[in-house]
């Protein structure tokens, strides 16, 4: 019901009004309400319209001057306002996974099996698909959804940290995962083994050894690139999001064998396409302050459009790009709490 009335309100949008005609009988009544509201904005609307005029002129004429990290804000926020609310939705972090599935449903049963997953949110999409959906795990956030035409299955590789490697690699193998490498003390200060899970996921499972203790609010997730040349990625990172480079460790000939990336209070792992661990393209959900800011930014370094900055239902101002290297960057500011 809800995609009839989407398509008869895409009608209405569409046409004069004396040329709109809805035949579909359970939707109608709700179809002559939204014919009668067309060309008629709440005031609320016209209110954040008028705001947002506002702010593109501060913007804009105060853009000579202003800072680097000024240039980021918002000009409400630069002028001292008080923000409504955090520009990171909360319980997420600056970037979170947002992984592109065959079988949501099955990843979310995989997940509370092999890691002790909480799901939290659920969005049913059409013939028993999920559009959107969210899951906890160690106090970080996963994003998911099944795939479609627009967005074909993307998985990704994150490096977990747990309590006990040794009794998760167990679960996540009893729970449909094939090992990759069973768990091993690593000589740069970890417990790890690695998996990867029926969607095309890869984990890479680890706890720190007492000695080299994560510090306070470390994030337990992190997304994980094998590109091929990880220093293009990273120079894009830097040029076109903002990031900087917390660890970076060259090989010869300038291979990258690690690398360490931050932006906001989360971070990015790199390392060059190896062995078992090739390159795998991600989606990244990116909460910045100002997504005009970072959208612009991004097409600047090289990324492709692919969406627009725009007010979601949700709460968040979004916009999408798709860098040189195949990954997919939402970027989002969080503009209003929604409650569904």
């Amino acid at each position: 019901m809800i995609e009839r009335l989407d398509r008869a309100l895409e009608t209405i949008l569409a046409r004069a009004p004396s040329a709109i005609a809805i035949d579909d009988e359970e939707i109608s009544p709700l179809a002559a309400i939204a014919s009668d509201l067309r060309g008629m904005p709440r005031e609320n609307f016209k209110a954040r319209l008028k705001s947002e005029l506002q702010r593109r002129t501060v913007m804009a004429s105060s853009a000579q001057n202003a800072t680097p990290s000024d240039q980021e804000v918002p000009a409400s926020r630069r002028e001292g306002e008080a923000a409504k609310v955090d520009f990171i939705r909360k319980g997420f972090r600056s970037l979170t996974p947002y992984l592109i599935l065959d079988g949501a449903d099955n990843f979310m049963e995989f997940a509370k099996k092999a890691f002790d997953a909480e799901p939290t949110f659920r969005v049913p999409g059409a013939q028993g698909k999920v559009m959107h959906a969210e899951l906890r795990v160690e106090g970080e956030m996963i994003e998911f959804a099944d795939s479609n035409l627009e967005f074909p299955p993307m998985p990704s590789a994150l490096h977990l940290y747990v309590s006990d490697v040794d009794a998760c690699y167990a679960r996540a193998l009893e729970a449909g995962a094939r090992s990759i490498a069973g768990p091993t003390d690593r000589e740069y200060g970890e417990r790890s083994a690695s998996v990867a899970d029926p969607f095309g996921n890869q984990w890479y499972i680890a706890k720190k050894f007492a000695s080299a203790p994560a510090p306070a609010n470390a994030p337990q997730l992190i997304i994980c690139m094998r590109p091929e040349r990880s220093s293009d990625v990273i120079d894009f990172m830097v040029n076109g999001c903002g990031a900087e480079v917390a660890e970076r460790f060259d090989g010869p000939e300038g291979r990258v064998i690690y690398a360490k990336i931050r932006l906001g209070n989360s971070f990015v792992e790199l390392g060059d396409a190896h062995g078992p661990y090739q390159p795998m393209p991600t989606t990244i959900h990116c909460y910045l302050p100002d997504t005009d800011a970072a959208y612009q930014r991004a097409i600047a370094a090289g990324a492709k459009p692919l969406r627009e900055p725009r007010d979601e239902a949700y709460g968040d101002r979004s916009a999408g790009v798709t860098d040189p290297f195949g990954n997919r960057w939402f970027f989002a500011t969080h503009i209003r709490d929604v409650k569904f």
